[in-house]
């Protein structure tokens, strides 16, 4: 979470890299440590547009009342206390075990 507030190119020095082919700009990657809900497992990683967000889809958000993760729907993304970080764009499942 404290690395929310910095740009992509800043990210790419201080991370592992993958590559997303697509048309959206912004985009990070985010390996799930714990499975959040049942469309997403542990180990899987989601690939995610930074700021951007929606009515429809699913989106990563932090839940600054719980000091955790989440996965919320379009629907409940006004939801107080949600941090959205963006839209989920695509889940790579990963058999590597954490």
């Amino acid at each position: 979470m404290g690395c929310l507030d910095k740009t992509i190119g800043e990210l790419v020095t201080c991370f592992p890299l993958t590559y997303y082919f697509g048309p959206a700009h912004n985009i990070l990657a985010v390996v799930l440590e714990r499975q959040r809900c049942e469309s997403y497992r542990a180990g899987n990683i989601l690939i995610v547009h930074k700021g951007y967000v929606s009515l429809d889809g699913d989106h990563l958000a932090y839940d600054t009342q719980n000091a955790r993760i989440s996965i919320v729907g379009g629907e409940y993304i006004e939801t107080s206390g949600l941090y959205v970080i963006g839209r989920i764009v695509e889940e790579r499942f990963n058999d590597l075990s954490l």
